[in-house]
């Protein structure tokens, strides 16, 4: 009996060996791992959900002997048990990855549940984000990018579920995945083919660029959220074309001081990011000239008001503190978070929500004219 359990004891030191003992190069820890990530990005999206939520709060307590619940037992103790290992993240995060390119609820139901755990969210995250650096692969660069975009739209687009892992931790994912942004710039500049003398964009370098523009976005609304209504309409809320709901009205709560401090720091990572976005809308411009002229002058008039900004504010960079760098990152935030979403080159759901894209259209003409008028006078 002692040898039995002697053996099952170097037999399970055996599958959990680190890399760095050479261990083969198919262990059993490999195969266990490559088959729960296929059951689980292989799952519905409603059963892997209720599986998931069938385990919160708690991961580790075994509450039935399911598949799924198994599965993602399996994988959350894989992860806490590896969160130094870069390569065990790999096996991991490249599936979830790849599985984006074709079906990205399972991946965001699992990184949605992965994120609650505070102890995994940064290595998971910094991991994520370091893939599209280290990884010189166009087909993971274009899963990447989409990936990432469907996580940064999840804060608004899975509201119904009740699990918040990437909402609680949303300003910290921007942080993140905020250092790729020189990486999917690169990506975009040397995306491009010559025909006949227009620049045409590849598939990875129209998905980076809308990733990065996903990203500015993101981090322009987290600028100005959580602040006082403004007495000026362009600055409380877009201009709305239907008829409200009488719902009855509701309470703004006054914006606290760790709030200003957070939409600060946000407003600074976005102005540190202000070049590249002006390299951005080039390119952007570049690819419109052959058959959208219409558009590629709109983008002229955005690129000549991003170098403005810059050439008014940027000599006060250095002061993080002072007023007139705070008024130049409330223009180019007030004015991004509804331009930029008007400039993405693929959009789904653009039949769903013309309307909305018309509205932040018109509030961005009005932002910018309240700030024209303040500066003026």
């Amino acid at each position: 009996m002692e040898e039995k359990e002697l053996e099952l004891e170097e037999t399970q030191q055996l599958i959990w060996k680190s890399e760095e003992e050479s261990p083969p190069p198919q262990s059993m820890l490999s195969v266990t791992v490559a088959r729960v990530i296929n059951t689980l990005l292989s799952a519905r999206p409603k059963k892997l959900y209720d599986a998931v939520s069938r385990l919160y709060p708690d991961p580790n307590k075994k509450t039935t002997s399911g598949s799924l619940e198994d599965s993602l037992w399996f994988l959350h103790k894989y992860v806490n048990d590896t969160v130094e290992d870069q390569d065990a993240f790999d096996q991991i995060l490249l599936p979830v990855i790849q599985h984006s390119w074709k079906n990205g609820g399972q991946a965001m139901i699992l990184v949605n549940w992965l994120f609650q755990d505070e102890l995994l969210f940064r290595p998971l995250a910094t991991n994520l984000a370091n893939i599209i650096v280290r990884k010189d692969d166009r087909y993971i660069a274009l899963a990447w990018c989409i990936l990432v975009r469907n996580l940064l739209e999840f804060e608004t687009s899975m509201t119904q579920f009740s699990m918040n892992g990437i909402r609680e931790r949303y300003n910290d994912v921007l942080k993140i995945l905020s250092s790729c942004m020189p990486r999917l710039l690169s990506i975009v500049c040397k995306g491009s083919t010559l025909q006949d003398g227009f620049e045409l964009p590849s598939r990875l370098s129209v998905s980076a660029a809308d990733c990065m523009l996903a990203l500015t976005e993101a981090l322009a609304k987290k600028v100005s959220s959580d602040k006082p209504k403004s007495t000026s309409n362009a600055l409380s809320r877009p201009i709305t074309l239907v008829p409200e709901s009488s719902t009855g009205d509701k309470k703004v709560k006054p914006a606290s001081k760790s709030s200003e401090v957070s939409n600060l720091e946000m407003g600074l990572l976005f102005w540190d990011h202000l070049e590249e976005l002006v390299n951005l809308v080039q390119r952007l411009i570049a690819w419109s000239r052959k058959s959208r002229s219409l558009h590629a002058k709109g983008l002229e008039k955005v690129l000549k008001w991003l170098q403005e900004i810059k050439g008014q504010y940027g000599c006060f960079q250095d002061e993080a503190g002072s007023k007139i760098l705070k008024t130049g990152v409330t223009l180019l935030s007030s004015c991004w978070k509804h331009y930029g979403i008007l400039l993405h080159l693929e959009d789904r759901k653009f039949s769903q929500h013309y309307k909305e894209l018309l509205e932040q259209y018109l509030s961005g003409i009005q932002v910018i004219h309240f700030f024209s008028s303040s500066v003026n006078e």
